[in-house]
């Protein structure tokens, strides 16, 4: 790695697939999808101090993925995928009161690409349109003043 690099405390240890879920109702056509609503969620475990990780949780859904009765759907198509991340964290560079801010609002942002990556994969593998998620905006850290203040221009 480049010498002008440094290594964030928090660092990606893998990823796992826990659910990958499409379903295509009746014909559909390959124009552009008007299915253009998702949902998405986030959740965490308590951080392990004995192995000093942290699992994310990051899901999202369009559609009816959970309908089960033909008569009930209501969507063009229905898809859920879930991931889940393991993280370990350097306990000594890494401020332990912050973690849990880092776990709701930071990992998410890492994680999304994984989700944008498996959505479109997803709707193409199944024949449809394929579904592209936004882009996401990131809050970005600016230095104020000459004294180094930092502040959060994002909010």
């Amino acid at each position: 790695m480049a010498d002008n690099f440094k290594l964030h405390p928090i660092q990606l240890l893998g990823i796992q697939v826990k659910e990958l879920f499409i379903r295509v109702n009746g014909l559909y056509e390959t124009q552009k999808s008007d299915e253009g609503r998702f949902q998405i969620g986030i959740g965490h475990s308590d951080f392990d101090i004995n192995d000093s990780t942290i699992d994310i949780g990051l899901f999202v859904r369009i559609g009816q993925p959970e309908i089960i009765e033909e008569k009930d759907i209501t969507t063009k198509f229905d898809l859920k995928i879930h991931l889940l991340a393991k993280f370990t964290v350097d306990q000594e560079r890494f401020p332990m009161d912050k973690l849990e801010h880092w776990a709701e609002h930071n990992a998410p942002l890492i994680l999304y690409p994984y989700i944008r990556e498996h959505v479109h994969a997803l709707t193409i593998r199944a024949g449809i349109a394929p579904i592209l998620l936004p882009l996401m905006e990131i809050p970005t850290i600016s230095v104020k003043g000459n004294r180094g203040e930092i502040g959060d221009r994002g909010k």
